[in-house]
């Protein structure tokens, strides 16, 4: 694995982490987009996840990502995201997750799917 050592030369380091991981990639993010798709709606994903280790947990770092329209291939990095935690495969969505994803979402989505932000502001108000 090649990291940046913060200078102006890239050094190799190698890093030992034992554990179980009862949760895999696939299964975490499966985890996170139920969680979407209840609490926020289509229009979010989960991304690709990212092995993670903090002390002595191991989560994996599930990137949010809107969804295009449907002639659009690519997927939009909305910069949250979601820690599972690896072994015990537990994740909530919170209350400021949520809030997170729709400040961040909303521009991208409003750009992506022309006329939705006049839909949103019929159904949920002009401070929508």
């Amino acid at each position: 694995m090649s990291v940046d050592v913060g200078v102006e030369k890239r050094g190799r380091i190698r890093v030992e982490v034992s554990g179980d991981i009862n949760i895999g990639a696939p299964i975490a993010q499966r985890l996170v987009d139920i969680e979407l798709m209840k609490k926020v709606g289509q229009m979010v994903m989960a991304g690709e996840p990212m092995l993670l280790v903090d002390g002595e947990r191991i989560y994996w770092k599930v990137p949010f990502v809107a969804v295009p329209p449907d002639d659009d291939p690519n997927t939009y990095p909305i910069g949250v995201h979601a820690l599972v935690d690896a072994i015990a495969g537990t994740y909530t969505l919170t209350q400021s997750d949520k809030e997170a994803i729709r400040h961040s979402a909303r521009p991208i989505l409003y750009r992506l799917h022309p006329g939705l932000e006049d839909e949103v502001k019929q159904v949920h108000g002009a401070n929508a």
